[in-house]
C-alpha cells in the first residue's frame, strides 16, 4: 500500500519532491492508503476536478486542528465547494480500496475546508485565493 494525501495548492508544490511539511495548501483529502498509482488516482479522481473548475475563496480567521489542537490554520469561505469536491473525491477512492486509517475522523461531513500554516506563512484572514482543480 502507498500512502498520499491530495491537496489544493497556495504555494507550488512540485510534486517530485519530498517535503517534511508541505507549503501552503488546503488537504482536500487527508493521508490515505491505497495500492493504486499516482497516476491511477489522477485518472480516477480527474473527472471530479474538471468539473469543479475554478474555486475561489476567501480566508476567513484562525482555528486550530489535529487531534492534539496543535495545526494552525485558517478557515475558508465559501467552503461547501471545497467540501463537495472532498465528498466526491472520497467516494471514488472508498470505491476503490482506499483505506483512511489515520484520517477517518476528519472525512465527509467531519471535513473542515481550511489552509494549515506552513514554512512561516499563513492564508491570512481576509486573503483570497482561486484554487484552479
Amino acid at each position: 500500500m502507498r500512502q498520499y494525501i491530495i491537496s489544493l495548492d497556495i504555494d507550488p508544490i512540485n510534486l517530485e519532491a519530498a517535503y517534511a511539511k508541505l507549503p501552503l495548501h488546503c488537504t482536500l483529502m487527508p493521508r490515505f492508503e491505497t495500492p493504486m498509482s499516482a497516476a491511477e488516482i489522477a485518472e480516477c479522481t480527474k473527472e471530479a476536478f474538471t468539473q469543479s473548475g475554478y474555486i475561489p475563496v476567501l480566508s476567513i480567521g484562525v482555528a486550530v486542528f489535529g487531534l492534539d489542537n496543535d495545526v494552525w490554520g485558517h478557515r475558508i469561505f465559501p467552503e461547501n465547494h471545497v467540501r463537495d469536491l472532498h465528498k466526491e473525491i472520497l467516494s471514488i477512492l472508498k470505491e476503490r480500496g482506499a483505506q483512511f486509517p489515520e484520517s477517518s475522523q476528519w472525512l465527509g461531513d467531519n471535513y473542515t475546508p481550511h489552509v494549515s500554516h506552513a514554512m512561516g506563512k499563513a492564508f491570512s484572514r481576509g486573503q483570497t485565493h482561486v484554487f484552479r482543480t
